[in-house]
């Protein structure tokens, strides 16, 4: 008899359960239409990304190229002289490949990132509405991306490549000053768009230096005079000398700078910035490949 009661009990309890369960999907159904909204949303995001999945090789080489083009070690190797800042022409190379990279590299990342999430999604047809609700937040993360896609690359893309054409100019015009004095129109001095309005080449303050170009290559000339201007400076200071009424004056330099300068050298005399500074032609042919490449992207994101 206790064991018939319990039995009951248990086909009570179960009743029970399968009837709250029916009732809570119930409660979490949405409408049929708003149901098949969201299924086709998932079916767009799934044909997306297997778009994506045929560009992602070579968006993981523009990647690379354009993360190479400033920093050829991939990371930050440059301790002593981060960004070559003082010294102007290497300091072109490394500001221009970095610029580029902010500008086309979150596009790239989103990219990546959509056909990685999207891997969780189905899009099939018969999908009950607790499965649908999990997939909101991929689905809402996948239009997130495709809209920074949209906004970081594809609208700006004409101004990203009209600030590379003129800071390239601009430091033609900035070598132009130094050794020829040529003149400049003043009513437009360069403004690093990466940086404070306020940075940027102010012409009239270029001082002209009249000298002969060496191996008739003014970007090297312009790195050796930067050079010179920041080596270690020689400090002066009287010593007093037993057996004599004046003080001498004794020259000296300070170790700690010295030490920093060997540092500082060994860093600017890096196998690939020298090899931008003698054939500054690579250089720009590198940029131009990684815009190349950045156009195709484009017209695919479009």
């Amino acid at each position: 008899m206790t064991e018939m009661i319990g039995e009951e009990d248990d086909d009570l309890r179960s009743r029970l359960l399968e009837e709250r369960s029916s009732l809570f999907e119930e409660m979490m159904s949405v409408p049929p239409a708003v149901k098949q909204a969201m299924i086709n949303h998932e079916k767009q995001a799934i044909e997306l990304s297997n778009s994506i999945e045929t560009k992602i090789q070579q968006a993981e080489e523009l990647k690379k190229n354009l993360r190479k083009t400033w920093q050829p070690n991939e990371r930050e190797s440059f301790l002593e002289v981060s960004g070559f800042e003082g010294y102007n022409s290497l300091q072109f190379f490394c500001s221009l490949g970095l610029s580029l990279e902010n500008a086309l590299r979150p596009a790239l990342f989103s990219m990546t990132f959509i056909n990685a999430i999207s891997k969780h999604l189905t899009g099939a047809q018969e999908q009950n509405t607790k499965e649908l609700k999990a997939k909101i937040p991929v689905l809402q993360k996948v239009s997130k991306e495709a809209f920074e896609i949209i906004e970081k690359s594809v609208l700006p893309f004409e101004d990203i490549v009209k600030q590379v054409y003129k800071r390239a100019i601009d430091q033609y015009r900035y070598l132009q000053k130094r050794f020829l004095n040529i003149g400049i129109d003043n009513t437009r001095a360069y403004k690093v768009p990466w940086e404070r309005e306020d940075h940027g080449f102010d012409f009239n303050r270029i001082p002209y230096v009249k000298t002969e170009l060496i191996d008739n290559n003014p970007l090297l000339t312009d790195l050796l005079l930067d050079i010179a201007g920041n080596l270690p400076r020689k400090y002066s200071r009287n010593v007093r000398i037993k057996g004599k009424r004046k003080p001498q004056e004794i020259k000296y330099a300070d170790e700690f700078e010295m030490e920093r300068a060997s540092r500082i050298l060994v860093e600017l005399s890096d196998r690939t910035y020298q090899g931008y500074v003698k054939q500054p032609g690579k250089f720009l042919e590198k940029i131009a490949g990684s815009i190349k490449l950045g156009q195709e992207f484009r017209r695919f994101q479009e």
